[in-house]
């Protein structure tokens, strides 16, 4: 589901940018997007389900424009992503880093993937250097088999100065506590100079967990932030996701991974 999203996305923002022709096709799945969440700006957040139930996140400008472009048009190019093309620069504890663009229509887009399994879970960093803005994706493989009891999640999470090229920009640590029996979960990630704690109810079955009460320390101040998660895999293995700071247009965001 990742390769699959980060190529959905990337046409995606491409229209919803002006760029890339009329709707975009892709074709791998179909993937349609409904926001949760939309800024001040006319950024925001929206949920990708595709035909085959995986799931993504996306924190990205034009959130409307975005959902409103129908994924599976057939009006245009496919953007063909393989993120084996892209290579390797180096790794965390549980996740490969790869780096590289991808164009269309003589747009460029840059991309920092931090993955882990089989490269269908991960989150990709995305920067768009002709328009100056940049976006988040968070996706995973089909959740199936949720599991009982409890099982702590580990990974890394990216925080940075929202759609600015000033500010932070840092890679930590993400730890998730996951208790499947009380449908709960709790959230611990640090970088250098943050840190993100939250916690909330975990819906199973949608495979889905949400804190709009977060806390993000960026130095000595402190901002109220949103966590919105998802699971995936066999037996829940994986967990990924973007954040946000609530301003009514954030100044940070970010993205996590993490696995069983």
């Amino acid at each position: 589901m990742l390769r699959y999203s980060t190529a959905i996305v990337a046409t995606l923002v491409l229209g919803a940018c002006g760029g890339g022709g009329s709707s975009p096709e892709v074709s791998y799945q179909a993937v349609s997007y409904k926001a949760v969440r939309i800024f001040s700006d006319g950024s925001g957040v929206a949920v990708g389900t595709s035909d085959d139930g995986s799931k993504a996140m996306v924190l990205a400008p034009e959130i409307g424009a975005i959902v409103a472009i129908d994924s599976s048009s057939s009006d245009s190019d496919d953007l063909d992503i393989e993120l084996e093309d892209f290579p390797i620069i180096g790794s965390t504890a549980n996740a490969i880093i790869r780096q590289g663009a991808i164009s269309s229509d003589g747009i460029t887009q840059n991309l920092l993937i931090y993955e882990t399994g089989n490269g269908e879970d991960g989150f990709a960093f995305v920067t768009m250097p002709e328009y100056g803005i940049e976006y988040y994706l968070s996706a995973g493989e089909t959740l199936s088999n949720v599991p009982s009891g409890s099982f702590t999640y580990r990974g890394d999470q990216m925080i940075k100065s929202y759609q600015t090229s000033s500010g932070i920009n840092q890679v930590g640590t993400a730890e998730i506590l996951i208790d499947f029996d009380n449908k709960t979960f709790a959230y611990t990630g640090q970088t250098q100079t943050t840190s993100l704690t939250g916690s909330g109810i975990l819906e199973p079955a949608q495979g889905r967990f949400t804190d709009v009460s977060a806390t993000l320390n960026v130095g000595a101040q402190q901002h109220n932030a949103t966590i919105h998660g998802l699971l995936h895999g066999n037996g829940a293995s994986s967990a990924t996701g973007v954040i946000h700071s609530n301003e009514s247009t954030p100044l940070y965001g970010g993205a996590f991974v993490t696995k069983k």
